[in-house]
């Protein structure tokens, strides 16, 4: 499982946590919902759906917030924020029924809120993911120009192939990539990218010439030079810009 997909199940267990406290928040006839018992459940599902909205959907995290926060302030007692109810307080002349259903629909907004959030997980986190991983490969670029200016052309070639197959392989999970292969390769990478339309036909062309100068790197029988050691992290830059 990729971190994408264990942080988009954490997301849909805390959504569905979110709903088992609006079950318990509901007034229902003749009985109204106990603050005590309610306050450190909710405490810590807000604790957690607040990080998750700042990430994910930072422009309703303020709305989010004050829907916990806020204090009573105007006369009628309508901005009853939940943190205050869960500290038994409520306006002098609003009855618990009044104000229970009130936190009730503060806590269905929020709910609504992490909703929205969790609809961006897929291209937020793919992108969060993809800097942490265009970092990581820059770095990578750079030790393998490093052993090239030193000489080490074929390991210089290798690392550069290898952060070309990273970032064909990151590329082609984000398109929902599958294979019975226990290690596909950069071929099938490639290869698959281009059966789903993300790359055009000369891009795949020149994937496989990255990966036969990679090849010849890695292989004993061949020697590479200098210039396809440049020629590959060229390469790989290119791939990591232009493939998405």
């Amino acid at each position: 499982m990729s971190k994408v997909a264990k942080i988009q199940g954490d997301i849909k267990q805390l959504i569905k946590d979110g709903d088992e406290l609006v079950s318990r928040f509901r007034p229902k006839a003749g009985e109204l919902p106990n603050q005590i018992e309610l306050l450190a459940s909710y405490q810590q599902w807000y604790s957690v759906a607040n990080e998750v909205v700042r990430v994910l959907l930072p422009a309703r995290l303020r709305e989010f917030q004050l829907l916990y926060e806020e204090k009573i302030s105007s006369k009628d007692g309508s901005n009853l924020g939940i943190s205050e109810w869960l500290g038994l307080r409520r306006p002098p002349r609003m009855s618990e029924e009044t104000a229970s259903i009130l936190v009730f629909q503060r806590l269905m907004t929020q709910l609504e809120i992490l909703r929205a959030a969790e609809a961006r997980t897929e291209s937020v986190l793919f992108d969060l993911e993809g800097v942490v991983q265009a970092d990581l490969f820059s770095s990578e670029l750079e030790a393998a120009t490093e052993l090239q200016k030193a000489g080490h052309l074929r390991a210089g070639g290798v690392v550069a192939g290898v952060v070309i197959e990273r970032h064909l392989k990151q590329v082609a999970a984000y398109h929902n990539f599958k294979s019975r292969k226990k290690k596909p390769t950069l071929g099938d990478f490639n290869d698959y990218l281009k059966s789903e339309a993300v790359i055009q036909q000369s891009m795949w062309r020149f994937v496989q010439h990255m990966g036969d100068l990679r090849n010849k790197c890695a292989h004993p029988d061949d020697e590479p030079t200098k210039q396809d050691v440049t020629d590959l992290i060229a390469g790989a830059k290119k791939i990591q810009a232009e493939v998405s």
